[in-house]
């Protein structure tokens, strides 16, 4: 994979763009690259998490941080805060 130059990415933005074949695409952040893609079994070459996975990352970290800042915050002794995130389906009416 040859990294190409990307146009200045500050803090709370993020760049993402194809990185040829099926579905890969990079995501550039303020410090950090990485690749989401799909699996194989939908076309992907699963170079990385699917975007959905990322999203669900992004809400369990949200919730583990939010609860580690409040007890540190509130001085309550908590050794390890782990969360469980599953997506779920939109029921149809």
């Amino acid at each position: 994979m040859t990294i190409k130059p990307h146009p200045e990415v500050g803090p709370g933005e993020v760049f993402v763009r194809e990185l040829g074949g099926a579905y890969a695409n990079e995501v550039i952040t303020h410090h950090h690259r990485m690749v989401i893609d799909e699996p194989v079994p939908k076309g992907g070459e699963d170079k990385g998490p699917k975007p959905l996975e990322l999203l669900l990352a992004s809400l369990g970290g949200c919730i583990s941080i939010t609860l580690r800042m409040y007890a540190e915050h509130k001085q309550m002794p908590v050794e390890e805060i782990s969360v469980f995130v599953k997506r779920g389906s939109a029921e149809k009416n």
